[in-house]
Order: structure tokens, then C-alpha cells, then sequence
């Protein structure tokens, strides 16, 4: 007999990790949706497959899962008995912060968002990462948070976890080229890479089956929009709670709303409306988390009512708002 959905959540007084999730879901599948931090998952039971910038991927408990800030992806089970896994959401400037993260002379606004977007690049490459030790070193953290009484090793643990993942990232950004010979044959360097005819030109990269042209046809490639479409991201995300509407936002960037939703879409592989959905489950979670009531959660995070939250949160998660706010780590199988 298949049962419900099991979850724990809460927030952990450790700086800069915003939510612990441990969950066992039977049969629930996420929409596409995305995470304005870093999403560090371990899968204990079964295989979750997912869609990560339009590639296809696979979550199994040898490895150890890194999703990027704001890159669109869903998820679903391989497996008719469902998959169970444990999450850290780890705030972005987490993994630029670590040392190493950073040179010197690139703390400034525009070499941190340059590396922060490298980062992003390396993640969305080799979101699988197949480590023994960080996998371990991730479990032996869960296992802290769960009695929420060892803050300090909790710190100690989440520190050589994102010293061990940011090599992981740097690792996989040395095979980068510059822009003069990224369209050349030579591409990214290592198995993981896009090297030779698998480069960003060749038959075997993003131009295949798989990728970006071979999904989307290279006429739609060549018209993506990417500066609207970052313009949007960004108006919807200081809208969160009053929202906007498409008028709004399309005389705000002198642009035609069709245009907007179309660019939003190929940019980020959903429209505009989705993306502020999940922003608001993200802002609902935080609250509910944080002790609010879900009627005051729905009017805070910019839904209509509490059943309209109520909706698109068991969208999300699979379960309801109310249920997620009781599961605590003392509900943890």
C-alpha cells in the first residue's frame, strides 16, 4: 500500500543556510520551478530524475546533487515506490564566500557577479557530483541539524562541505576558453566537457539531440532575448509579494508584452507567471517556517487566500501548507 507524503522542514540557526528538507515522497512530481539559492540534495532511496536547463539528468544515492541559484528544474521518480532525500538550501554568496571562493582583486560588484555566474555555468555542467567524502560529509550534517542542539559543529561541517564543493566547481570550470576560441573546435576540455566536435559548435554538444538548437531549433536560439529576459527576472523578483502585471512590467522595459513573455520563456524554460508562482511558495516556506499562520502566510507571499496558497504550495511540495509547517526534525523517520 503506497502512503502520503512524509516531510520534515525547519531553519537551522546556522548562518547562511536557509532551510533543512527531508522528505519521502511516493508518487509526487515537481513542476518546473526555481530556487533563489543554492539547492544541495542527497538522495537516500530510489532515483530521481530531473530537467536542468533543458538537459536531462539523474539523482541516485551514490551522488551528491548541486542545483544553481535560478535555473529552471523539475523532478520526479524513476521508481513506482517513490524516492526519499534530504536537502540543504544554502544562500547564494555561500559558495563565493568559502576560502578560495574569490581573489582578492575580484571582490568588487562586477567580479563577484562574474564568478557567481561561472559558478552557475559549472553547476548547471556536472550538477552530479560523485564524491564519497562530500556525500558523507553531507549526511554527517543532516544527521547535526537533526538535533538541533550542535551549532557550532554544524558550522564546523557546513564549512569543509562548501570548501570541498566550490573545487568541485572550480574544477569543472578549467576547461572554460575564452571568447575568441569558444566556437573553435577545441571547446571544454575533460570527459564532462565540449571538446572537440562536442563543443558548443560540434555535432555531439548543445547543438544535439539534447541540446540547446537540437531542443528548440536554432532560429529560436538566435532570437533569445537574454537582456529583457534578465530584466523581467529581476522586476519579478523585487515584486514577489504585489506582483505585476505584463502591462506594467512591458512599459517599464519599453517592451512588448508578448515579447517579454516569449524571451522570459526561452531564457529560463518557463513563462513569467511560473517563475513568481514558485518565488511565492519559496516566500510562503520561509514564513511558515518561520511560526506564521498560513492565512497570513498567503496575503505575506502575494497569494489571493489561504486556499489559493493552498493550491499551488501541494502543487510544489506535494503536501499542504499546514502539514509542512507541523513537520519539524523531531517528525524525521
Amino acid at each position: 500500500m503506497v502512503q502520503g507524503a512524509r516531510i520534515a522542514a525547519w531553519q537551522p540557526p546556522i548562518p547562511g543556510l536557509r532551510e533543512v528538507l527531508h522528505a519521502h515522497f511516493p508518487d509526487h512530481a515537481y513542476p518546473m520551478h526555481t530556487h533563489d539559492c543554492w539547492t544541495l540534495l542527497i538522495v537516500d532511496e530510489g532515483v530521481v530524475q530531473y530537467d536542468l536547463d533543458r538537459h536531462q539528468h539523474g539523482a541516485m544515492p551514490s551522488q551528491v546533487t548541486l542545483l544553481p541559484p535560478n535555473v529552471p528544474h523539475d523532478g520526479r521518480s524513476m521508481r513506482p515506490e517513490g524516492f526519499r532525500k534530504r536537502v540543504l538550501y544554502l544562500d547564494p554568496a555561500l559558495l563565493r564566500a568559502v576560502p578560495g571562493g574569490a581573489r582578492e582583486d575580484d571582490l568588487t560588484s562586477t567580479g563577484l557577479a562574474a564568478q557567481e555566474t561561472d559558478l552557475t555555468g559549472a553547476a548547471v555542467d556536472n550538477p552530479g557530483l560523485t564524491d564519497p567524502v562530500l556525500r558523507q560529509r553531507i549526511h554527517q550534517l543532516h544527521e547535526v541539524l537533526a538535533w538541533r542542539t550542535e551549532d557550532l559543529e554544524a558550522q564546523s561541517r557546513l564549512l569543509l562541505i562548501l570548501e570541498r564543493l566550490t573545487k568541485h566547481l572550480r574544477r569543472g570550470q578549467t576547461g572554460r576558453v575564452s571568447a575568441t576560441t569558444e566556437t573553435g573546435t577545441q571547446g571544454r576540455t575533460g570527459a564532462q566537457g565540449r571538446t572537440g566536435t562536442q563543443g558548443r559548435t560540434g555535432t555531439q554538444g548543445r547543438t544535439g539531440a539534447q541540446g540547446r538548437t537540437g531542443a528548440f531549433g536554432p532560429a529560436l536560439v538566435a532570437r533569445r532575448d537574454r537582456g529583457v529576459a534578465g530584466q523581467l527576472r529581476e522586476l519579478l523578483d523585487a515584486r514577489v509579494q504585489p506582483g505585476i502585471s505584463l502591462t506594467e512590467a512591458a512599459q517599464v522595459l519599453h517592451s512588448h508584452p508578448t515579447h517579454l513573455v516569449r524571451a522570459f520563456s526561452r531564457e529560463y524554460g518557463m513563462p513569467p507567471h511560473l517563475y513568481l508562482t514558485g518565488r511565492r511558495v519559496e516566500l510562503a516556506r520561509r514564513h511558515l517556517l518561520a511560526g506564521l499562520p498560513a492565512a497570513d502566510v498567503a496575503v505575506l507571499a502575494g497569494f489571493y487566500d489561504q486556499s489559493h496558497l493552498t493550491r499551488h504550495f501541494r502543487r510544489m511540495l506535494g503536501v499542504s501548507p499546514a502539514r509542512f509547517a507541523r513537520a519539524g526534525p523531531e517528525s524525521r523517520e
